[in-house]
């Protein structure tokens, strides 16, 4: 149990991992590399079963209050930023921690890649396309000052950079600040589990929201659908449709105003 229990990944991508494990095993046993196949009476998880849970509006909003914003999250600005992104974008975490200096736009971030936590490498985004995400100035002008005071830390010039320079930020430090921040709002770890809340509850977040303030094509287009021909037909949104988009993240953000990016 230590993939789900301990390293906190669901039984799908333990499963993944335990698949190609068993073939390398068994590979090795019947090439009389090993005299064993210890996977053998290894078996898979049960398939996750559970709804991805959601935070509310209201919980959402509470994360990033301005007059509680350090007992929230901390000092270091890195971790509000990055849930942010997600609550607003619906990015993919691997993507966030992909981000560049080079992908922030004037109106949003050019997501080209994804972060692989297991390869430790950059690759492509989940369905092979890169996109355009609309953002809010108040979020821009937070990335922008990452930008300049980490870009050229790394040869890749993240945005979110480890302690040792090699690579973005480890996911699980992400996850430790936003549980933490979750049960600083009331959520306790109990709850978070029972409701099954993690980071990627954002991505189904900001998919509903911006479902209901701009309509399906464009919510598709700024999640990152991975239908083909809807990514194809919707390439890129209009100038008119990402001030629209712009516009919604805003009134979400409402009546928190962010004095995290009035720098």
């Amino acid at each position: 149990t230590t993939l789900v229990d301990v390293h906190g990944l669901s039984n799908l991508t333990a499963n993944h991992i335990l698949a190609n494990l068993k073939v390398i095993l068994r590979e090795a046993f019947r090439c009389q590399i090993i005299d064993r196949d210890p996977a053998s009476p290894v078996s898979l998880y049960k398939p996750d079963s559970q709804e991805k849970g959601i935070l509310t509006i209201e919980e959402a909003r509470k994360l990033f209050k301005d007059n509680d914003h350090i007992a929230i999250w901390g000092e270091d600005d890195i971790h509000p930023t990055i849930n942010l992104l997600a609550m607003l974008g619906g990015l993919r975490q691997g993507e966030i921690l992909a981000l560049k200096t080079s992908d922030i736009r004037s109106e949003g971030v050019q997501v080209n890649n994804s972060w692989d936590k297991y390869k430790k490498k950059l690759v492509l985004p989940k369905n092979g396309k890169s996109r355009f995400v609309p953002l809010p100035d108040l979020v821009l002008v937070g990335l922008r000052s990452f930008g300049k005071a980490n870009g050229s830390k790394t040869k890749e010039g993240f945005l979110f950079p480890n302690k040792d320079l090699d690579g973005p930020i480890d996911h699980k430090v992400i996850n430790h600040h936003l549980y933490r921040a979750f049960r600083m709002i009331g959520i306790t770890e109990e709850e978070r589990r029972t409701r099954n809340i993690s980071f990627h509850s954002w991505r189904h977040f900001a998919t509903s929201q911006m479902r209901t303030s701009v309509g399906d094509h464009l919510a598709r287009l700024i999640i990152g659908h991975s239908d083909v021909a809807m990514q194809d037909h919707y390439s890129h949104p209009t100038d008119e449709n990402a001030a629209m988009i712009r516009q919604a993240q805003l009134r979400l953000l409402k009546p928190t105003a962010c004095a995290l990016f009035t720098l």
